[in-house]
């Protein structure tokens, strides 16, 4: 199978032999095995025009394929009361928008199986509305246990941004400070300024340290979180295919019970005519009798006996054959009504299965959106979290260059690097904008006064803890 229709197909039969590949090999190929005994008897098609897009295969167990080709599309059913599928007959040819061969035209070929009742079928289709439910009733309150741990993992990370966050960012405006003032430090005021950058670089690294250890910890919860979300919106996402697809069928199965109980509506109403007909027909046939009767004793009575009373003229054949009539479309009508009164029930269990399925729609319907949001909110939280823990980890790796003593700054601990990564933390933790202007304002400067500060012999002072 390709992405957007159906490749190509071909069937491996229980006596071992099996057909040529039919189509071309793009795309994904996977296979769909029979149990013992089981047989494939629906088969949901979606196309565009002669091409295939998507083939679901449906056994005579319930058990239901995965969408081989592109899922959209409102899919037909292909059955034949309830009659196995032995094989497929068709056409492949080049699609239109590549030279790739695809499966333009196909036929199904029903089996000469024993057919599958309406009640038999409905019955096959709410087991699997049942299990769906099921489902669907467990993905809703996995929906909600993400959301509350989803919260929990913004509250942590909130909680860390202002916290730590709102800490590590003071002490950093506080050493740029500091380091402003080196700009235009004469050489008395220098050495202490260069002294307490040191000790402040030590402080915020230290800080930095905790967020980075804080946002590993929390790193895990978030890849786990935004694993499970997307896998909940697919399986999501994949029930709704479902529940579309069963709607189609019970729709299909109502379309045919509806047309069912019309024909037998027309038999009952055929066979209450008739039986009037023949009513009349064996009334006129004894009245006729009964008077044939009464000359034919009259007219023995003067023939003495010559004639014969049971012989008249074939109205006993007549009267035997009304009733016979008579008898066999009063059983018609039965047969008829009986069978009506079923199929009516048959419309009415399709009819409450298909509510059925729509209520599992609208229940999908209230909690795939939120499972969509919680992927996007799940990634958003992923980024926020990967953006403080390699900031903060930087930035203590810098500070921690800036605190030792005659220290070269690697090549790519920049200016502008220190600056992006400090303005890069102070947007996510949502504190210290003003700090823009002081860091970007003059790069160069910013360049030589670091460099001043790890290259200086100055030994810093104990840490003392401002922050």
């Amino acid at each position: 199978m390709c992405g957007a229709v159906v490749d190509g197909f071909a069937l491996d039969f229980t006596d071992g032999t099996s057909t040529p590949w039919n189509g071309g090999k793009g795309g994904k190929s996977t296979e769909f095995d029979l149990s013992a005994g089981e047989t494939i008897t629906m088969v949901l098609v979606a196309q565009d025009g002669k091409d295939i897009q998507r083939l679901c295969f449906i056994t005579s167990s319930g058990r239901q394929s995965e969408n081989y080709g592109y899922s959209g599309g409102a899919p037909v059913v292909w059955q034949f009361q309830g009659a196995p599928l032995v094989g497929f007959a068709g056409a492949y040819g080049k699609a239109s928008f590549e030279n790739n061969l695809i499966v333009q035209g196909l036929q199904p070929i029903w089996g000469g199986g024993q057919a599958k009742s309406a009640s038999d079928r409905l019955q096959s289709l709410a087991q699997r509305v049942e299990a769906l439910g099921k489902e669907i009733a467990t993905g809703r309150l996995e929906c909600a246990g993400l959301q509350k741990r989803t919260s929990a993992l913004q509250d942590s990370l909130d909680a860390m941004s202002k916290c730590i966050g709102a800490r590590a960012m003071a002490g950093i405006a506080a050493l740029v400070g500091n380091i402003q003032k080196l700009y235009t430090a004469d050489s008395t005021t220098t050495p202490a300024l260069i002294s307490a950058c040191k000790d402040q670089g030590n402080d915020v690294a230290a800080v930095f340290d905790v967020l980075h250890m804080q946002s590993v910890s929390l790193m895990k919860t978030g890849e786990d979180l935004a694993t499970e979300a997307v896998k909940q919106a697919s399986d999501a996402q994949t029930r709704l295919t479902q529940v579309g697809d069963i709607s189609a069928i019970a729709s299909t199965i109502q379309a045919g019970e509806s047309q069912e109980q019309k024909t037998r509506q027309t038999y009952a109403q055929n066979a209450q005519q008739a039986i009037k007909l023949a009513e009349d027909s064996l009334h006129a046939a004894q009245d006729k009798a009964s008077k044939d009767k009464k000359l034919r004793i009259v007219r023995d009575v003067f023939s003495f006996g010559a004639g014969e009373l049971g012989d008249w003229g074939g109205l006993n054949g007549a009267i035997s054959f009304a009733n016979a009539m008579v008898q066999s479309t009063q059983a018609n009508l039965s047969a008829s009504t009986a069978g009506l009164a079923s199929v009516e029930q048959s419309v009415q269990a399709v009819q409450a299965q298909l509510d059925q399925t729509r209520q599992l729609q609208a229940e999908l319907d209230g909690f795939v959106p939120a499972l969509r949001q919680l992927v996007s909110q799940t990634a958003a939280l992923q980024e926020k979290d990967d953006q403080l823990m390699s900031s903060a980890s930087d930035l203590s790796i810098f500070l921690g260059t800036l605190w030792a003593t005659s220290e070269t700054l690697p090549v790519d601990f920049t200016a502008q690097r220190f600056a992006s990564q400090v303005l890069a933390l102070g947007s996510v933790i949502g504190t210290d904008a003003d700090l823009g202007k002081a860091l970007t304002g003059d790069l160069q400067q910013l360049q030589t006064t670091l460099d001043l500060i790890a290259k200086s012999p100055i030994t810093p002072l104990a840490t003392t803890g401002m922050i």
